[in-house]
């Protein structure tokens, strides 16, 4: 989980720079790219003032797993988007 807040916590800046798209437009650009790239098909289930719920649906964690799971899976991507949507949804943190 601590490479992915580390990775996550500089995600936006180069999110930003690369798509061109800033606040939640970033976001769905930041999924397109991840779908073309082959890591999944991402969606966010779940936003209120508390966090987010983000699916990734055909990813290879998930194909590893044969299966749903309704917990977190993969510390990693809990890092990075608990670092990346930090930024994004709750800036004066």
């Amino acid at each position: 989980m601590s490479c992915g807040l580390k990775v996550g916590k500089n995600a936006y800046r180069d999110l930003v720079e690369i798509t061109g798209a800033e606040g939640e437009d970033l976001i769905d650009k930041f999924y397109i790219r991840e779908e073309e790239m082959g890591w999944g098909k991402y969606s966010v289930l779940h936003k209120d003032e508390n966090g987010c719920v983000v699916r990734i649906k055909d990813g290879w964690i998930a194909e590893a797993l044969k299966g749903e799971a309704d917990y977190p899976v993969c510390a990693y991507h809990m890092g990075y988007f608990g670092a990346l949507f930090e930024v994004l949804f709750f800036p004066e943190w």
